[in-house]
């Protein structure tokens, strides 16, 4: 790094702590940027575009097909009974 001591170079001790110093608010600007983007996702719920499956077959946006006898099919029904 220094070659040379001399009067035209700063001391070992200043180097040092010009570079802890970096180091460290690196660190707390990390850690307070991380803490932000965390506590952004964490507040951010985005709700849901529908709430039932019931919703489903009131919805005229929503387009959807099953096969009779099924899983799918079975649940809807189930669902609709409500």
């Amino acid at each position: 790094m220094l070659l040379f001591t001399g009067a035209n170079y700063p001391s070992n001790f200043s180097v040092r702590l010009v570079q802890q110093s970096s180091a460290f608010l690196f660190m707390v600007v990390h850690i307070g940027y991380s803490a932000k983007l965390t506590s952004l996702a964490a507040m951010h719920r985005p709700q849901p575009p529908l709430a039932q499956l019931a919703d489903i077959l009131k919805s005229s946006r929503w387009k959807f097909g099953v096969m009779n006898a099924s899983l799918v099919f079975n649940t809807f029904k189930a669902s609709c009974k409500y």
